[in-house]
């Protein structure tokens, strides 16, 4: 059995009043939006109004925006006995009043994980995506690498925010270069500057930001450069899908934990961002409110309170078969 439904968005202007008139006329369920932070408004009360006008018999009054007010209790028993009293009054006799909608006047980001199929504007026709393929360089690897002296690989720095990544990266980088091997450092803030200035630091931007870096390292070790790669990169998952990415390629992918405790990366913060997560400034902040997960088995473990950058940089160096002294 199927049935058709119809949605009739009448919003609550006085000058669409007549809008409102003719959607409650066929009605049989009004659907009321109520704003936690404002209450039953003038546009409020002349739905309902217009919806008992009309003889609609069924109310669902939604109370969105309650982030905004903090998920109050309160404020939501308030607005509860407000919505009451209105169908009390307007003799609704099924208003449903015990629904919040988790919205937001907030900005949210959203990323397209893949796109299935296009629709034409002009015809509404459907239009097939054409495949993508991986187009191969006319130059092998191993012929690249040959002729230019390289070995690709990347390296993943990961840890806490002020943690000393960047600390180490940027040694390592200069001490590669130094022992004659092509290296570039790519830091996650600056990859954030530009390929990733669409994304923010909710899970989901943050996992499709870590592949962009870890997309980019892939092909700067297939062209014979050691990338230096300095990410949070916090869960496991995500580390475990950029070292299987280089693993499928056969390029060589080496983790290193750069382990500081958290006390101390407060300490060292200089932009005082875990002061702001303590105080709940900013939320989804790891290491405060957010989870990091530690290595299980990384190649290189190093202790911050144990050892200085230099001989950070020549554990990984071993690691890599390279010099620079």
């Amino acid at each position: 059995m199927s049935a058709e439904i119809i949605l009739a968005d009448t919003p609550g202007h006085e000058r669409y009043t007549r809008n409102m008139f003719s959607g409650a006329f066929t009605a049989d369920v009004a659907v009321v939006l109520v704003d936690a932070q404002a209450g039953l408004v003038t546009h409020t009360r002349r739905h309902g109004h217009m919806s008992a006008l009309r003889g609609v018999c069924h109310a669902v009054f939604c109370v969105n925006k309650m982030d905004l007010v903090d998920w109050s209790q309160a404020r939501w028993a308030e607005v509860e006995e407000e919505v009451r009293g209105l169908a009390a009054r307007l003799e609704i006799p099924d208003a449903v009043r015990r629904c919040a909608l988790k919205h937001t006047s907030r900005p949210v980001r959203a990323t397209v994980q893949a796109l299935h199929e296009r629709t034409g504007p002009e015809t509404l026709h459907r239009q097939d995506n054409p495949p993508s393929t991986w187009h191969s360089s006319a130059l092998g690897r191993s012929e690249r690498w040959s002729a230019l002296a390289l070995r690709g690989a990347t390296v993943l720095l990961t840890g806490l925010r002020a943690s000393g990544k960047s600390t180490i990266a940027v040694t390592l980088e200069r001490r590669l270069v130094g022992a004659g091997r092509a290296a570039y450092l790519l830091d996650g803030d600056n990859i954030r500057q530009g390929l990733s200035d669409d994304l923010g630091f909710y899970p989901g931007d943050r996992a499709e930001h870590i592949r962009h870096v870890g997309q980019v390292a892939r092909l700067f070790a297939d062209a014979g450069v050691v990338a230096v790669v300095s990410l949070i990169c916090p869960l496991r998952s995500d580390r475990e899908l950029l070292r299987r990415s280089h693993d499928e390629a056969g390029l060589q992918f080496e983790e290193v934990f750069i382990d500081t405790p958290v006390a101390e990366c407060e300490r060292r913060d200089p932009m005082g961002l875990y002061a702001r997560a303590r105080a709940g400034e900013i939320r989804g902040f790891t290491g405060i409110d957010a989870p990091y997960k530690v290595p299980e088995r990384p190649e290189v473990h190093i202790r911050t309170s144990q050892t200085t950058a230099d001989a950070a940089v020549s554990r990984i160096l071993e690691l890599l078969g390279a010099g620079g002294g």
